[in-house]
């Protein structure tokens, strides 16, 4: 069986592969399976395959939020319509970032990417009809983080760190001092996102002073994120892959 994530970035794909590495044993793959090799060369893309068992596990950082239709298109439609046993998918997952938006607004406009009925936080099995004119089977799934409010996964990221007592106050002064320089560090950051990185990245080199100079994926995979119920709740429906 194959699987697919799509997820809006790299720091998405990263953490979703720790998750499921440390949680649910899958290991990372140097390719996938036969008939459904993907091969992409661009630096904003995060492609890796994972393997369990017999089972393998796509996880596609898309390079933002503006490109899941196109790399739906074009890596994940193609396999999933000429259904071949092999070098198809049985499971997809569109996880989103809320930003300003609707969360049923999202999870319409992935129904409308995909042709599948998917619902937010909930495994949906859709039938379709395959180019060969068969019916198939596949399980769907639409995740949009943060659940409840606005942000990304960056916002989870700072609300799971918060649950510890001491921690949350240091969430709490890194997010103060990082809004201290509204208007004189406009030259960096120049948006709501990465205010929002800004603040993560602050946090992180509070706790974990002897990591700040490691890259950002090895700082994150260091973090024993599975201890943190919310990174729970909006990953646990992943476990079912």
């Amino acid at each position: 069986m194959n699987s697919v994530i799509l997820c809006e970035g790299k720091t998405d794909a990263i953490l979703i592969s720790y998750y499921l590495i440390s949680t649910c044993n899958w290991e990372y793959a140097n390719k996938g399976p036969a008939g459904l090799d993907i091969a992409v060369e661009n630096p904003n893309i995060e492609v890796n395959w994972y393997k369990k068992n017999e089972d393998y596990l796509l996880i596609f950082g898309v390079g933002g939020k503006d490109n899941f239709e196109n790399i739906y298109n074009k890596f994940v439609k193609d396999p999933i319509l000429n259904y071949d046993e092999v070098g198809n998918f049985s499971k997809l997952v569109i996880i989103r970032d809320k930003d300003e938006n609707d969360t049923q607004y999202l999870v319409e406009l992935n129904n409308q990417i995909t042709g599948f009925d998917s619902e937010n936080q909930k495994w949906k099995n859709c039938t379709y009809i395959d180019n060969f004119s068969m019916e198939q089977n596949i399980d769907v799934l639409t995740i949009i983080i943060p659940d409840d409010g606005q942000g990304a996964l960056e916002n989870v990221l700072l609300s799971s760190l918060a649950e510890d007592d001491y921690d949350e106050n240091i969430v709490m002064r890194s997010s103060q001092f990082i809004d201290g320089f509204e208007g004189s560090a406009d030259k960096y950051i120049y948006s709501k996102r990465l205010k929002i990185k800004a603040k993560l990245g602050t946090t992180l080199a509070v706790i974990f002073p002897d990591r700040v100079f490691t890259e950002i994926d090895k700082f994150l995979l260091s973090v024993n994120w599975n201890k943190y119920k919310i990174i729970s709740d909006c990953f646990g429906l992943l476990k079912k892959i």
